[in-house]
């Protein structure tokens, strides 16, 4: 029982509230509700990959409610930490590596003749 009031409890933070403010405010505040989804994803990632040793787990139930809720706070906002430490490096990085691909220099020679 207490375990489905966690798993409830954690639905309501992590989806409920997101959901409704993701459609709302301007393009920077979208901005970061695309990372938080992004950040949601990966979570989500590790619990299915991980799924048969969660339920042993009750400690997860409460660490993930408040992790979201650290993400998405106005105060806190966790993802614009990890939005500039990690996926800006990562998105850099695969930008780097698109210019240097020999597809651009295909392009770029189909377009001079």
């Amino acid at each position: 029982m207490f375990r489905v009031l966690l798993f409830l409890l954690s639905f309501a933070i992590c989806l409920g509230y997101p959901i409704s403010q993701s459609f709302r405010g301007s393009a920077e505040s979208q901005k970061s509700w695309i990372s938080y989804w992004l950040m949601l994803g990966i979570i989500t990632y590790f619990e299915t990959s991980v799924l048969s040793l969660l339920p042993l787990f009750y400690l997860f139930l409460l660490v993930k409610p408040i992790f979201c809720i650290w993400l998405m706070h106005p105060k806190y906002r966790g993802i614009n930490f990890i939005e500039n430490s990690y996926f800006q490096l990562a998105f850099d990085q695969i930008q780097q590596f698109v210019k240097q691909t020999p597809l651009k220099i295909y392009i770029e020679e189909e377009t001079v003749k």
